[in-house]
């Protein structure tokens, strides 16, 4: 039963509220507590070091009657009081890392959030807390587009690179997705090379130039094989599962996207990097889905 803490900004606009909301019903049947939390911070309020010692106390009254008002209109499975935590940081980090530290105190599972900001516009920028947290959360996150329908949780699109990391999280997955009784379907697509290689039709593969053929159908039947052993990992485990091997698509996030379509899928999964580089690429990749996706993103990422 996951341990949910929801990063809720008692200032934001109620529809974006609502929608986070709803998506967090759609999880009832595996949440054991779902406890809304907000930072309150010099970054949240746009106040200087200097003013924070003296000013942020004054706002705490506010934010605690605008959560009170969120949250006993919610009727949603193990909702637990809002918590405040006050944290005197100015930098964005700073505020995230008081989130963090609070979510492995409380063992927590999951944190919630929406990918827009109180102002109604998208504030999901770099620098944004949505943002930040997506590279330095201690635990997974789901991410969620305000402007997204919610629906049921029956078919997840779990895209993967094959990568230690990401096999390594598909076990999270599994545990969810059988509390949910929602199919997995699992996609991975091989990078295409350069346009230079493609109209030459040779590709350097071991030290040596082989026909672009062979080398899709040597990745092909690797890379197929991996896939089918997530497949068989999952049928042990009781999860119903079938994967996507694509081999002729423009772009990782738009092939993405599109077969998140195709497939019905309700949700997007993928794995969440944690070293300085791999955040790099991470945002190259997940912060693109996560701002282009109407449906929830989960980015899974073992416990710290």
């Amino acid at each position: 039963m996951l341990r949910t803490i929801w990063a809720l900004d008692p200032f934001e606009k109620q529809k974006v509220t609502d929608a986070v909301a709803k998506c967090a019903s759609q999880w009832a049947t595996i949440t054991e507590s779902l406890e809304p939390v907000y930072v309150l911070s010099p970054s949240e309020i746009s106040l200087h070091m200097l003013e924070s010692q003296e000013w942020l106390p004054q706002y705490e009254p506010a934010a605690k009657k605008a959560l009170s008002a969120i949250t006993k209109k919610l009727k949603l499975r193990g909702l637990k009081p809002a918590v405040i935590l006050r944290d005197f940081k100015e930098s964005l980090r700073g505020t995230v890392e008081s989130l963090n530290e609070y979510a492995r105190k409380q063992h927590a599972d999951l944190i919630l959030i929406s990918t827009h900001a109180r102002t109604g516009l998208s504030r999901f920028f770099i620098g944004s807390f949505t943002e930040t947290l997506m590279t330095k959360a201690a635990t997974s996150v789901l991410c969620v587009n305000p402007s997204a329908k919610s629906t049921p949780i029956k078919r997840i699109l779990f895209s993967t690179d094959l990568s230690t990391q990401s096999i390594g999280t598909f076990p999270i997955l599994l545990k969810l997705s059988k509390g949910l009784k929602a199919q997995i379907i699992i996609y991975h697509c091989i990078p295409m090379p350069l346009e230079p290689v493609l109209q030459s039709g040779v590709y350097l593969l071991g030290g040596g130039w082989v026909p672009f053929s062979n080398y899709i159908k040597t990745e092909s039947t690797g890379r197929g094989e991996a896939l089918k052993r997530l497949v068989d990992q999952a049928a042990e485990f009781g999860v119903k599962t079938q994967f996507i091997l694509e081999t002729k698509k423009p772009g990782i996030i738009d092939a993405l996207l599109k077969a998140s379509v195709k497939e019905k899928a309700d949700c997007i999964a993928l794995a969440v990097e944690s070293s300085p580089v791999e955040a790099t690429l991470l945002g190259s990749i997940s912060r693109q889905i996560v701002r282009l996706s109407s449906k929830p993103v989960l980015l899974l990422k073992n416990k710290d």
